[in-house]
């Protein structure tokens, strides 16, 4: 096998028996009630940190990619450019409004 599939089999079972590790200590201070408790903070968190990422990727795609391409494309048909050359222009324009925006 390759030596990075190796090292990530490595780490996945690193990270399995770390996982497992707190869970019995979970279970040994507090019984299944914490380690229920332990999970659903895990699940809760995860989950938030999903849901900021999702928000991040619609407001990039809101603001950045449609109007940079709706703007090159009406830049191309109005102006003697190409889209390709007014692609990178638009983009830069837009993420500097998506940067004063938030």
């Amino acid at each position: 096998m390759h030596p990075i599939i190796n090292n990530i089999i490595a780490a996945a079972s690193d990270s399995t028996g770390v996982v497992a590790a707190s869970s019995a200590y979970i279970a040994e201070q507090y019984g299944n009630n914490g380690v229920i408790a332990a999970w659903l903070i895990v699940a809760i968190v995860a989950m938030a940190l999903a849901a900021k990422i999702i928000r991040l990727a619609v407001s990039a795609l809101m603001y950045l990619v449609v109007p940079a391409v709706a703007l090159a494309f009406v830049g191309s048909m109005i102006l003697p450019l190409s889209f390709a050359l007014l692609l990178p222009i638009t983009a830069v324009v837009c993420s500097l409004f998506f940067l004063l925006k938030s």
